[in-house]
């Protein structure tokens, strides 16, 4: 409703792109409201692949928008393999976007003092399964924005 009343009253009908791009102005405008931007991970792997890539190039320049940004990123892991090496993996992976992020951001001002991280093991589960279950979207480290 808000969007549809910036775009020439109530009853306007407003398309996805135009959605979209009034919702970022939007975030912008508040600061660390924007959602969480999320990296998926392969089975067992910490590694950064080009897809991870390309969400952790938006995070850059999204930082770049702010002027003191604080970084927060959780990785998480599925139920396969023990809790404890789920929690080392889930380190691992909150390592590796972090990594990815300071060598793309060198020059903006973000160092790893700006940055936080955790690892959650398989104890936040974007898909609730059971134990030894393979998820894909349980495979992920979130990446938090706020100033």
């Amino acid at each position: 409703q808000y969007l549809e009343s910036l775009a020439e009253g109530a009853f306007a009908c407003v398309s996805a792109a135009d959605a979209k791009a009034m919702l970022e102005e939007a975030l912008v405008a508040c600061r660390g409201i924007a959602s969480d931007m999320t990296v998926y991970f392969g089975f067992d792997k910490a590694d950064i692949t080009a897809a991870a890539q390309a969400v952790i190039d938006e995070v850059v320049t999204m930082l770049a928008s702010y002027s003191a940004p604080l970084v927060s990123i959780v990785g998480h892991t599925d139920t396969v393999g023990s809790f404890a090496y789920n929690q080392q993996l889930s380190e691992r992976r909150a390592t590796a976007v972090e990594q990815a992020i300071l060598s793309r951001s060198a020059s903006s001002g973000i160092n790893a003092g700006t940055i936080s991280k955790s690892g959650r093991s398989e104890s936040e589960l974007a898909v609730p399964t059971g134990d030894n279950v393979r998820e894909p979207r349980n495979r992920r480290a979130t990446i938090a924005i706020s100033e």
